[in-house]
């Protein structure tokens, strides 16, 4: 039963599939921490992070978690002997959209801003 909770695998052509780069989306509401374990859980799991690209709306009030400072200072600890990029490993590959959350509509609008930033 929990099989069928997953996606199909993609559906690659046997040539593209080695340099395949892999895009994400992701929207927060006033959870930069939870964000930014999203983003790191990706990129932990991935077979391949350095081809992975990350896009990001984070909606939050000041003084709150920020997704891309928060997954900064977690990936710095987690992979630290995988990558040369010290300050923010693989911080090159993710696009934030940081917004006020008090002007956030629901989460459609966010969607479709995240969606944008990863063409």
């Amino acid at each position: 039963a929990k099989s069928t909770l997953r996606p199909p695998p993609p559906q690659l052509a046997a040539d593209s599939a080695p340099r395949a780069t892999i895009r994400v989306s992701a929207t927060s509401f006033r959870d930069g921490r939870r964000c930014a374990f999203t983003v790191l859980s990706a990129l932990r799991r991935a077979r391949h992070p350095d081809r992975l690209r990350i896009s990001v709306v984070d909606q939050a009030l000041d003084g709150e978690d920020r997704c891309l400072a928060t997954y900064c200072e977690l990936a710095r600890a987690e992979f630290a002997a995988a990558t040369s990029q010290s300050e923010c490993p693989y911080g090159d590959q993710i696009v934030v959209d940081e917004q006020d959350a008090r002007k956030a509509r629901g989460p459609v609008i966010p969607r479709h801003y995240a969606q944008m930033l990863v063409r």
